[in-house]
């Protein structure tokens, strides 16, 4: 049984690691385009260097998008998903390595919430196509 629990703490730490690190990169992505929008502009202005790749006749110019506006919402949800992101893996982590069940139960129901809420996500998307879509156009 010790080595089981040995594995289990490897495992969890592993795991975490991997989603600590999407967690990081997220958080940093987002306050990136936050405190630097021009540069993102900078860059899709090269961008717009490419613009002869687009279709003869596309009413899209990528020198017109204006990528700090667009973003500027998105960015907020990226940091918000980051940080709470990186709650959860320290949650866990910290639940694994200390060895605290109590920590290791709440941690394994907000894992349960999430993948629930995935899932009701993708059932809703595959049986209400028509509605989610319209509410995205």
């Amino acid at each position: 049984m010790d080595t089981l629990a040995k594995w289990g703490t490897s495992l969890i730490v592993l795991i975490n690691s991997v989603f600590a690190i999407l967690g990081l990169v997220f958080l940093v992505c987002g306050m990136l385009v936050k405190v630097w929008p021009e540069q993102l502009a900078n860059i899709v202005k090269m961008a717009g260097n490419f613009e002869n790749l687009l279709p003869k006749g596309s009413p899209v110019h990528l020198a017109d998008i204006n990528p700090a506006a667009f973003l500027n919402g998105a960015s907020t949800a990226f940091i918000i998903f980051g940080v709470v992101l990186l709650l959860v893996v320290v949650w866990g982590c910290c639940g694994a390595c200390c060895k605290i069940r109590w920590m290791l139960i709440v941690y394994a129901v907000i894992l349960a919430a999430i993948f629930l809420g995935e899932v009701s996500l993708v059932i809703l998307f595959f049986t209400q196509r028509n509605t989610v879509c319209t509410f995205f156009h």
